[in-house]
């Protein structure tokens, strides 16, 4: 549902109806749009947006105005327009653009985005490991996810050293390493944010951190954080964290409502799965033991 009122100040209307049409018929874009081609725009409408996109040949106009809400200027170089909150080269792909309003209004109005719906039915978080490697194993976690991801939204975070699932992990652009600084920085909007982030082969995703050490600054309160936004702030109904061959993080268990261990048939795997059984037992009592849930890839 829309709920954010968006000025578009432009001057050419070909460009700017087709920019607000396509904000306003997205359904996943929160933004009703409101296109002025006459300026300046009436104070009491403006004084009633939740955002403002303006080209930057109309922007001095606006640039002394008291500010109400953030503002990003489309601008023929791509430079920062001054006194906006951000800008942008106008020629971007709409989709860029929209992605670019939705970032300046998350870092400038202090106010989260609202999601198209919040999952309505139960919510898992399932930290998972394998007891070895290769591309058998990678090809079914990832078929365990899109199996899951039939039932209902879901999310699959990579938190392996080597990261090795398949190639479509190695794309380029946001991934858990800014969610880890989105977490350190902006935490009342980390649902809207990972909206914006995520990638989708079957089910969503983000890239793998850059560097793995990265995962260890993340504080037993970062990780229940992280838990509450994705419970309470997404639409997925489950989210999986796939530690590889690792041991989850110390942080991370708590937080989760299942720990699947995806091993093959031999003894060697069996016994890997038992020595991972007692190390979580041990670090998390009798009751991290009861979370734990063993499944075959075979």
């Amino acid at each position: 549902m829309k709920t954010l009122t968006l000025i578009l100040l432009e001057t050419d209307p070909d460009y700017g109806g087709r920019l607000a049409r396509y904000i306003a018929g997205r359904d996943d874009s929160p933004f009703l749009v409101r296109l002025f081609l006459q300026h300046p725009c009436p104070a009491d409408d403006l004084r009633q947006a939740d955002a403002v996109m303006a080209d930057a040949s109309v922007w001095p106009r606006y640039r002394d105005l008291p500010r109400t809400c953030p503002v990003l200027v489309l601008t023929e170089d791509g430079a920062q327009a001054e006194g906006a909150d951000a800008s942008i080269y106008k020629y971007c792909s709409a989709s860029v653009l929209l992605d670019a309003l939705q970032r300046c209004f998350l870092d400038h109005s202090g106010r989260s985005l609202p999601p198209d719906s919040f999952a309505a039915h139960g919510f898992r978080i399932t930290a998972l490991y394998t007891p070895s490697c290769g591309p058998e194993v990678s090809e079914a976690v990832l078929a365990r996810i899109r199996e899951a991801a039939t039932a209902g939204p879901a999310l699959y975070l990579n938190m392996e050293q080597v990261p090795s699932r398949g190639s479509f992990l190695e794309d380029a652009g946001e991934g858990i390493s800014a969610l880890i600084y989105y977490l350190k920085q902006y935490r009342e909007n980390l649902g809207s944010r990972i909206a914006l982030m995520v990638r989708s082969s079957g089910f969503d995703y983000l890239l793998p951190a850059q560097y793995p050490g990265e995962l260890g600054e993340l504080s037993a309160a970062d990780w229940r954080q992280l838990a509450q936004a994705l419970r309470t702030d997404t639409s997925y109904e489950q989210v999986f964290l796939d530690f590889g061959a690792a041991l989850p993080a110390a942080g991370a268990l708590p937080c989760c409502d299942e720990i699947l261990i995806l091993r093959g048939s031999s003894a060697w795997e069996e016994e890997m799965s038992d020595r991972f059984s007692r190390l979580i037992t041990h670090a998390g009592g009798e009751e991290a033991g009861s979370r734990i849930r063993i499944l075959s890839r075979h």
